[in-house]
C-alpha cells in the first residue's frame, strides 16, 4: 500500500464513465474560455493527464481546471460536498521541445493502457510554452 493511500482521510475518488465524460467536457470548455490551447487529455479511473499551451502559469492553469472540474462534478451530483476528488496537488512537467511534446502526447494517449476518455488536438503551430 502506498503512503498516500495509507494517509488518505477519505476513500479514493474513482472516476467512472459519467465522471470522466464530464471532466473532459469541462476541461475543453474551461480551456476555450480561458484561452488555453488543449493539446491532449486522457481521463483515467484514478487520475488524468492534460497537455496545454497556456498564457497563464502552469500552476494557475491547473488550479483553474481542477476548480472547474470539481464544481462541475458537484453540480451534476457526481460528487458529494465532502468528497476529496484530487489526491494531491498535481504534477507539472515542462515540455521544452517539439520532440518532448510529441513524446508526452504519445505517452498519455497510448501509454496508459486501454484508452478511456481522450482528447487530441492537432496544433497548427508549435506551442510557445510546453507544460504537462
Amino acid at each position: 500500500m502506498r503512503w498516500r493511500q495509507r494517509q488518505a482521510k477519505s476513500r479514493p475518488f474513482l472516476l467512472e464513465k459519467p465522471h470522466r465524460e464530464l471532466i473532459l467536457e469541462t476541461i475543453r470548455k474551461t480551456s476555450a474560455a480561458t484561452n488555453y490551447e488543449l493539446l491532449a487529455a486522457h481521463i483515467r479511473t484514478t487520475h488524468l493527464h492534460i497537455i496545454l499551451d497556456t498564457p497563464s502559469t502552469p500552476e494557475q492553469s491547473m488550479g483553474d481546471l481542477k476548480l472547474a472540474c470539481t464544481m462541475a462534478l458537484k453540480a451534476a451530483n457526481l460528487a458529494d460536498a465532502e468528497d476529496r476528488i484530487w489526491a494531491d496537488y498535481g504534477h507539472i512537467r515542462p515540455l521544452r521541445s517539439p520532440y518532448a511534446l510529441t513524446q508526452a502526447i504519445n505517452y498519455i494517449l497510448n501509454g496508459q493502457g486501454a484508452p478511456m476518455d481522450i482528447y487530441r488536438d492537432e496544433p497548427l503551430t508549435p506551442p510557445t510554452q510546453y507544460n504537462c
